[in-house]
């Protein structure tokens, strides 16, 4: 039981508390309801004082039960707050559980980003192209760009395996997991990895699939890619214990964390990093946070499981 829940729960019971409070004040001041009505009579037949003692006690009872009632509000509206705040952590918990470890520049790799930094990763595309020049190692990254979300997304599993074990990548890629400011090599992975695989435009997910299974094999790392399964935000976490998920949908349409919507018409490949509450997926695009309701209107949506076996490490 979290914190949450048990405040939740002592504030549930506090509030029934209160009501049965009220039902006994309730009660308490019908019982003198008519005897005061007797003595009110008598008292001014006779010309007594008793008469506004009664009356004192009575409304003294009111008063405690008006004050009870307002407790009981507070108890509750203290209670909805309580859970709203449960479920708010649900989805911080499940979204920190699967993508605790991306840091620094954003929230999982960018397609982008490889292009900004080409001279930096010259030498990485030289590896598998030697002869190219600084102007045509930009260009390519430059369709890396413009093509390159699966490559991403898949990548992004690299170092959620990857992610408890930053020496085990290290032997695995040759170059340090993270950088000195603490942030993830993400461009280096992807640019390794999209040159190795020599294609120059988008790939489907078949061939997303093998080519990434050829790129872990040749480092020592089995992985098998499955397409086409049938996950959904109710079953996801079954699907997690055994592996990653990438989704891929035509058109782009993704909400950010701050609620504005973005739909573009084409193809996109996201990593799915969990899920929320109300049924959406919490994936990472472009390097930052969206929110992917499987519900809307795609002309085509498909998920793929990404499954690591044994390797080098």
């Amino acid at each position: 039981m979290s914190v949450f829940q048990f405040n939740q729960e002592q504030f549930s019971q506090a509030s029934h508390q209160m009501k049965e409070i009220n039902i006994q004040l309730a009660n308490s001041m019908m019982e003198l309801w008519l005897p005061i009505i007797g003595v009110r009579i008598y008292c001014l037949l006779k010309g007594s004082n008793l008469d506004n003692a009664m009356l004192s006690g009575y409304n003294s009872l009111k008063n405690q039960r008006k004050n009870v009632l307002q407790l009981k509000q507070t108890a509750d509206q203290i209670s909805e707050l309580v859970s709203a705040a449960e479920s708010k952590a649900k989805d911080v918990a499940i979204d920190a559980k699967n993508f605790e470890f991306y840091l620094g520049e954003g929230y999982g790799g960018n397609q982008g980003s490889p292009q900004i930094h080409s001279t930096e990763l010259a030498g990485i595309v030289r590896k598998y192209y030697p002869n190219k020049s600084d102007k045509e190692v930009e260009d390519y990254l430059q369709e890396l760009n413009e093509n390159g979300c699966a490559y991403v997304a898949i990548t992004n599993t690299v170092f959620e395996h990857f992610k408890d074990d930053p020496e085990g990548f290290q032997r695995t890629f040759g170059f340090p997991m993270t950088r000195p400011d603490g942030s993830l090599n993400q461009n280096e992975l992807i640019t390794d990895y999209y040159s190795s695989a020599g294609l120059h435009r988008g790939m489907n997910n078949s061939e997303t699939g093998s080519t990434f299974e050829k790129y872990m094999g040749d480092h020592g790392i089995s992985v098998s890619v499955r397409t086409d399964m049938p996950v959904t935000p109710e079953n996801y976490g079954t699907y997690k214990k055994t592996g990653d998920i990438i989704v891929s949908t035509y058109p782009v349409i993704i909400t950010s964390e701050n609620g504005v919507l973005t739909k573009i018409e084409g193809g996109h490949a996201m990593f799915i990093t969990g899920t929320t509450e109300d049924g959406r997926f919490i994936v990472s695009s472009w390097g930052k946070k969206y929110y992917l309701n499987p519900k809307d209107n795609f002309g085509r949506i498909g998920f793929s499981l990404v499954e690591y076996g044994g390797g080098n490490q």
